[in-house]
């Protein structure tokens, strides 16, 4: 069953990069932080936004174990993904011109899509 093997395999590369992400989140210091363009440091929201990706990780592992179970779980990852993207960019184009905003609002993209496409080909593949 490859698509569903590639949907497995996507959903835990997605959960592996919210894992680093949150780490490096929660565990950012002044230094790293104004190398990626921000010019305050680290503080509540850099740990807040840590920890919600370590609440994903879950989200993406659920639904990677969960795939013939309940389709509702891979709409969940694709909403987040989409509206991590929306406000991202719009953060960059409003508020704060920060380049690492803006690149992770198109990886978010990216990965958004890429779980939509890979359910999509896995429901026909699962209702051919």
């Amino acid at each position: 069953m490859l698509p569903q093997r590639n949907l497995k395999i996507l959903l835990w590369l997605i959960a592996i990069h919210s894992f680093v992400t949150g780490v490096l989140l929660i565990e950012s210091t002044p230094e790293m932080l104004s190398y990626f363009g921000y010019t305050e440091g680290p503080g509540f929201f850099s740990t807040q936004g840590g920890v919600f990706h370590m609440v994903m990780v879950i989200a993406y592992l659920m639904t990677a174990y969960n795939l013939g179970k309940e389709s509702m779980l891979i709409w969940f990852c694709i909403t987040a993904k989409m509206m991590a993207t929306a406000f991202l960019v719009l953060y960059f184009f409003l508020f704060e011109q920060i380049w690492v905003v803006l690149a992770s609002g198109f990886g978010d993209f990216v990965m958004g899509v890429l779980l939509w496409i890979a359910f999509l080909k896995y429901k026909h593949y699962n209702n051919a």
